[in-house]
């Protein structure tokens, strides 16, 4: 028939349980990266600190990288994007100055 064995006892048994073989109501969770709420911290905290790396920004939001460099695409912002310039902090920056 060209149909794995476990496919057949697992859809007979979600038809017996629920009726039906669709998914349970509820299963896959939320798309965090398109709720309205999360691109407007997502981007607000990009425009605070662009320095900010995409690994810190993922811990931030308590989210996979992935999540963080799709919501970005999306809203077509940039987080730590290599410069022509140094970014520097401002301490780091008054040093550098009193140097040269």
């Amino acid at each position: 028939m060209g149909v794995c064995e476990s496919t057949v006892p697992r859809i007979k048994k979600a038809y017996q349980e629920r009726g039906s073989i669709d998914r349970k109501a509820g299963s896959g969770g939320h798309n965090k990266k398109r709720i309205d709420n999360f691109k407007e911290a997502h981007s607000k905290s990009i425009e605070a600190n662009p320095k900010t790396s995409i690994g810190q920004l993922a811990k931030i939001h308590k989210v996979a990288e992935s999540a963080i460099r799709n919501a970005e695409a999306g809203l077509g912002l940039k987080s730590y994007v290599r410069r022509k310039g140094q970014l520097l902090a401002e301490a780091s920056w008054a040093t550098r100055q009193a140097k040269c």
